[in-house]
């Protein structure tokens, strides 16, 4: 165990502490002007580049000059999920729900570590509180040195506070997906959801895992269902979070279930969406390692069609210098995606469109910390109508000035 990790354990408070003394000097007035340059100049690239091209060009850079250093990994410990939320319709993957057995968990880590992983998810389509073996997830994790990224629904942690207390050096951050700020929006999207489970868990939470060290943070995925939340989203979870304008994620929603029927449904961009392909997770592969052993390049594969290997048949590097990435790889390439009906349904939001989003509502955390939901909201509107189109310049930099 490394001497941050040690400490983390030793001293907890510390972690809390550390990371606002951290924000404080790093979220400095020069960080907001880079932000800021850097916002208006994806603003001017979406205007002369649209992003299918974009994804061209960074999918030959990548390629080419492919190290497989990436630090990204997933690990689907578990396939299942206590709910059924309206964009990811876990419920129509066709593939065997179970839990991944104690060694093949062990073998996947050391081979992730072994190629340089250590930015390490367990998530795929599965919730993982909802692997009644999570704390032997846990476990493993710490044995081989590696800290966890945990995303939940939430409506299962206080099964786990013990234990990630206990582990605070493997999971170090709890981040809730919630998608709503009010019961009747949260239960909508979250099928089978509870509102009033959920926020019990939370100030459960709150109360037990802050002061052992272990900060929390909650995001949003922005759809027409969910917009006109964003404000109250803001006011209910900030005082939870230590830092807002970090700890509070709003993004716009992609296309992830395979039927994208509810996704057009409720894209608010549908003039920054576009096919994804190439894909950046071909290009630059990010491994997906299924319950059973098998390495997916998709964190939406549902049926088991772009696996690409089999971690109990050859090392990860094997896999991913393999024949089968190698023709993904080429497929994406020449957009030939009639083979691959997952690829062929794969819809994203330009990139910059998100990042500009998030730019600017860093910045308005940031200098307006205890604004009232209307005033939030306000802001979010006006960015939601000026990119119905592709916006000038002077218009985003009039929304970043105002704030």
């Amino acid at each position: 165990m490394n001497l941050k990790r040690t400490l983390r354990n030793a001293f907890p408070f510390l972690t809390i502490k550390y990371r606002t003394v951290r924000d404080k000097f790093s979220q400095n007035e020069a960080y907001y002007k880079s932000a800021y340059m850097e916002a208006l100049s994806m603003v001017d690239q979406i205007n002369s580049k649209p992003f299918d091209k974009k994804m061209v060009e960074d999918f030959e850079r990548n390629t080419k000059n492919q190290t497989y250093s990436s630090a990204r990994a997933n690990i689907e410990t578990n396939n299942s999920c206590n709910i059924d939320c309206a964009m990811c319709q876990t419920s129509s993957s066709t593939r065997v729900k179970g839990i991944m057995e104690d060694e093949l968990l062990e073998h996947s880590i050391e081979e992730l570590v072994k190629n340089g992983r250590t930015d390490i998810a367990v998530h795929t389509i599965g919730e993982p509180t909802a692997n009644p073996k999570f704390k032997t997830v846990l476990k493993l994790f710490r044995k081989n040195g590696i800290v966890m990224g945990l995303s939940t629904n939430g409506l299962l942690i206080h099964k786990h506070i013990e234990n990630i207390i206990e582990y605070r050096d493997v999971c170090p951050v709890v981040h809730f997906s919630v998608d709503g700020a009010t019961k009747e929006t949260y239960e909508k999207i979250r099928i089978r959801g509870n509102w009033d489970k959920l926020i019990e868990n939370i100030n459960l939470a709150y109360k037990t895992l802050r002061k052992n060290g272990v900060p929390l943070k909650f995001s949003l995925c922005m759809s027409k269902d969910n917009v006109h939340e964003i404000g109250d989203f803001i006011v209910r979870f900030r005082d939870y979070v230590e830092n807002p304008s970090k700890d509070l994620y709003v993004g716009a929603i992609n296309s992830l279930a395979p039927d994208n029927t509810y996704f057009n449904h409720v894209n608010i961009f549908p003039n920054h969406t576009y096919l994804n392909s190439p894909c950046w997770q071909v290009g630059t592969p990010t491994p997906h390692i299924l319950i059973d052993g098998r390495v997916s390049a998709c964190c939406r594969d549902y049926d088991g069609s772009i696996v690409i290997g089999d971690i109990n048949k050859n090392s990860l590097k094997e896999i991913l210098q393999g024949d089968k990435l190698k023709s993904l790889t080429e497929e994406h390439r020449s957009k030939n995606l009639k083979d691959r009906p997952l690829c062929e349904s794969c819809f994203v939001v330009d990139d910059r469109v998100n990042d500009i989003f998030g730019s600017l509502l860093e910045r308005t955390l940031k200098r307006n910390p205890r604004e009232t939901s209307e005033f939030y909201q306000n802001i979010v509107n006006n960015f939601i109508k000026l990119f119905q189109k592709k916006p000038s310049r002077e218009e985003v930099q009039h929304l970043f000035d105002a704030v």
